[in-house]
């Protein structure tokens, strides 16, 4: 038997009761309470049977333990196997909802064998539940879904990549005009870092095809790439030759030597053009004192030797008369970027290199590398 009793914060309690006058806690409140003894301790119940552990042999009519398979004593085969284990006894708790609800607890129906499961007590998922309309809907809609979403990357790229064109153009548009402004004003350095900032932009136009775009990035990168030699910075890409070429040993040093001497004579006429050029531009200076005019005259000296430096050779340009018209394009430069103060200076210095450079390329094999002299 148990006995049935009420805590004073309304908590339903069972004690069974040979606990009667013992001291309990309420799970509850945590309340210290005495489990009734006498007339007034509450209602009895009937307690939970408890479950057997043993059964009757069928042939010898003795105590096996229930789940046995073979009867110990006789030896016989029990035919049912392990006896399925009865339900386990209701508990305590669940008597007394019995008791105050007056309705039987309420019990899950078993997985049948083998069947998976789900988290949530489901035993499928919402696709799976879904009929065979409502799946390919769902399939279809996740098609559209990703159909779009590739539609609306590719529609970004070319937008994107459109803008890039634009500013590329703009870019490249304003380097040469802002170039060619800086250059007649001897500001090599800052004509030279313009044109490889607006490369930077230009990168994509030469993908383009189209001969507005390539021709004048490929102006751009051939300007560059003749400046760097005139610059004082020149800031070379990672893994570029050295500005001024080198011979690594005595065998590229002859075969340079016969390679100059060689083509001479076109070197020669190449060189002497650009020197009549800054001949030209000191004589203007000397003779108007103005100083529009020789600026028109520095740009075609200038000109000259842009279009020399592309046309020769690594080794033509490690020459020593190269290195000596290199200073005086620099120089006729500096004569107009200090006009008002030090013009004279810098073009009489001017003069007296290109003098000294003719006499170098006028005179047959006097010319050597600047490695080798």
């Amino acid at each position: 038997m148990a006995i049935l009793f009420q805590c004073p914060c309304g908590r339903s309690m069972v004690a069974e009761s040979d606990k009667a006058g013992s001291v309990v806690r309420c799970p509850n409140c945590s309340r210290s309470l005495k489990v009734p003894t006498g007339k007034g301790r509450g209602k009895e119940i009937v307690s939970a049977p408890t479950a057997p552990t043993t059964r009757l042999c069928k042939r010898c009519n003795r105590n096996v333990p229930i789940d046995a398979q073979q009867c110990p004593h006789c030896k016989t085969i029990l035919v049912d196997g392990a006896a399925a284990a009865p339900a386990a006894p209701a508990s305590a708790a669940t008597v007394m909802a019995t008791v105050v609800s007056g309705a039987p607890a309420r019990r899950r129906a078993p997985l049948t064998a083998g069947a998976a499961i789900r988290y949530g007590g489901a035993r499928g998922s919402w696709f799976t539940r879904l009929p065979s309309g409502g799946k390919a809907g769902v399939i279809l809609g996740i098609v559209g879904v990703l159909a779009f979403s590739g539609i609306g990357a590719g529609l970004l790229y070319s937008s994107w990549r459109r803008d890039q064109l634009n500013i590329g153009r703009i870019a490249v548009e304003n380097a040469i005009k802002n170039g060619k402004t800086f250059e007649l004003q001897a500001r090599f350095q800052e004509a030279y870092d313009g044109y490889l900032a607006a490369l930077d932009y230009a990168k994509f136009l030469r993908e383009t095809g189209l001969d507005n775009d390539r021709d004048p990035v490929d102006w751009l990168e051939n300007r560059r790439e003749n400046l760097k030699y005139i610059v004082s910075e020149p800031k070379l890409p990672t893994g570029a030759e050295p500005v001024r070429w080198r011979a690594a040993n005595q065998q590229e040093l002859d075969a340079a030597l016969t390679h100059i001497r060689a083509q001479y004579d076109t070197y020669r006429q190449w060189f002497l053009g650009v020197a009549q050029a800054g001949t030209s531009a000191i004589e203007a200076a000397r003779t108007t004192k103005d100083r529009k005019a020789y600026e028109a005259k520095l740009g075609q000296a200038i000109e000259a030797f842009l279009q020399f430096t592309g046309k020769a050779s690594p080794q033509q340009r490690a020459t020593f008369s190269f290195g000596v018209l290199t200073q005086a394009i620099r120089e006729l430069g500096e004569a107009d970027r200090n006009w008002d103060k030090d013009r004279d200076n810098y073009l009489n210095s001017a003069e007296q290199r290109l003098i000294a450079a003719r006499e170098r390329v006028d005179t047959p094999g006097q010319d050597t590398l600047q490695s080798s002299s």
